[in-house]
């Protein structure tokens, strides 16, 4: 709100919802995006697909293309790729089972086990402690209390080892070097 007294001592108010002063286009930055704006990137998010292409898609889909000629640019400032991206890191955090990874990693193989994915995991032992699945022997490996053990493999990956355990195959897509 501005309040001025002119020199007949009327006042003059004028009133921003906003902000204390007259916007800029630079202050639309920390405007909230528009509500049908927000609920398509929460849905997109929702979908897993990567906070990236979700700007991207709203980016097409709400904003005004650059040669649309007497449109305001303003609300081209309210989206941004770094909004995005904050928003699906805070969905991510949220769906974390613990902040500690070591005790996320234990509770996700506690629901796998307890639940329909009890198959997929082959192994579990905890750092500094005994083996939680798996075969016992590991326990007797040396230096056995400071390995971490976890490997589980999807029904495919059982269906792929059962098919061709004839032959040797290495599944290492981190290096996208499958053989």
């Amino acid at each position: 709100m501005k309040v001025c007294v002119s020199e007949n001592n009327s006042v003059m108010v004028e009133y921003y919802p906003m902000h204390n002063h007259v916007c800029r286009p630079e202050d639309y930055v920390h405007h909230p995006l528009p509500d049908k704006m927000s609920r398509f990137i929460n849905k997109k998010l929702a979908e897993n697909i990567p906070p990236t292409a979700v700007y991207e898609m709203t980016k097409e889909l709400y904003l005004p293309k650059k040669n649309t000629p007497n449109v305001n640019e303003v609300k081209a400032n309210i989206l941004t790729k770094k909004r995005v991206l904050e928003r699906g890191r805070r969905r991510r955090m949220a769906r974390r089972l613990h902040n500690d990874d070591a005790k996320a990693v234990y509770l996700m193989v506690t629901q796998m086990l307890d639940g329909e994915d009890a198959s997929s995991v082959l192994i579990y032992k905890p750092y500094g402690s005994k083996v939680v699945h798996g075969p016992p022997e590991i326990d007797q490996l040396p230096n056995s209390s400071d390995l971490f053990m976890f490997a589980m493999q999807t029904e495919r990956q059982s269906d792929l080892m059962k098919n061709h355990c004839g032959k040797i195959i290495i599944v290492d897509e981190t290096h996208g070097t499958n053989q």
